[in-house]
């Protein structure tokens, strides 16, 4: 094995991260509710099995504001894994106690 900048290492375990399911559907939140849709790829540590999020594509599948984005959230839930993603912990708890998760 050679190291590269890409890789992906578990800080507890120290090994590397694998991937375990491509196209998991990532939801950029915000205060308010669901900002975007991105399609990203679950990792996971073949040891502890802790995930990341890795390999987002260049731009959302669609944005909230874009025609049909309800029925896209839905199809998400109904295809699998839909993985909320905050900017940080204030906000994701500001937007919990509003009722406003996934």
């Amino acid at each position: 094995m050679s190291f590269h900048k890409d890789m992906r290492i578990c800080a507890k375990c120290e090994v590397e991260f694998r991937p375990k399911k491509n196209g998991v559907h990532l939801v950029e939140m915000a205060t308010f509710g669901p900002v975007a849709i991105w399609q990203a790829d679950l990792w996971a540590c073949p040891e502890c099995d802790a995930e990341i999020v890795v390999g987002l594509g260049d731009r959302p599948w669609i944005r909230h504001y874009e025609p049909g984005f309800a029925l896209k959230m839905a199809l998400c839930h109904s295809r699998g894994r839909v993985i909320p993603a905050w900017l940080n912990q204030r906000e994701r708890e500001e937007a919990l106690a509003a009722g406003n998760g996934v």
